[in-house]
């Protein structure tokens, strides 16, 4: 049975970590627990195409709070855990491990998931997919000088992507399917 005032935030990523500490600062008292997939405390995603693919080390810069955060917030993070079931008539979320988590509210911040390419799924060689911190790491030990990429995806994202890489001395060519490079964003005058 959960706690009265229990809440289960589900997806560690920034939008859960930011809603933990409103939680707390709009005067919740109650059991917080936050669940993430990743083994990583909760970090920013926007670096991963900047900082973390140009600096090797810029990973600890990204996280959403201090270290000691969760411990003097009393939310209890557990990383590295996968929810895989919600059962909402029990208000209970079973895990990857087997293990079952009883909550008075649960709140869904999973966000979304980089689109797979289906002739070129993840895992394929040469093929990355930036959407976690260990995406970005697994692409920035292939950005060598004379390295040849290919972005697909003329976005903020790949553009990002390509320019670390271009910077960092790699071939790059952007392919996008629109007619120009940030379609969806800018005025066809920029």
């Amino acid at each position: 049975m959960a706690d009265a005032d229990s809440i289960l935030i589900i997806g560690a990523g920034q939008t859960g970590a930011v809603a933990a500490a409103a939680l707390r600062d709009l005067g919740h008292e109650g059991p917080i627990t936050l669940i993430g997939r990743e083994a990583h405390a909760p970090y920013e995603r926007p670096p991963l195409s900047k900082d973390v693919l140009h600096a090797p080390g810029a990973h600890g810069q990204t996280a959403v709070h201090p270290e000691d955060f969760y411990e003097r917030q009393r939310v209890t993070l557990l990383t590295g855990t996968e929810a895989v079931q919600i059962d909402p008539a029990r208000r209970l979320v079973r895990l990857a491990d087997g293990r079952g988590l009883p909550y008075s509210r649960c709140l869904l911040a999973t966000g979304g998931s980089a689109r797979e390419l289906p002739s070129l799924p993840r895992g394929t060689p040469g093929v990355h997919y930036i959407r976690t911190l260990d995406d970005a790491a697994a692409l920035r030990a292939g950005l060598i000088p004379q390295a040849r990429v290919a972005v697909i995806g003329g976005g903020f994202l790949g553009l990002e992507v390509a320019s670390t890489a271009r910077a960092l001395g790699a071939e790059v060519t952007v392919l996008e399917s629109a007619p120009r490079l940030l379609e969806r964003v800018l005025p066809p005058a920029l």
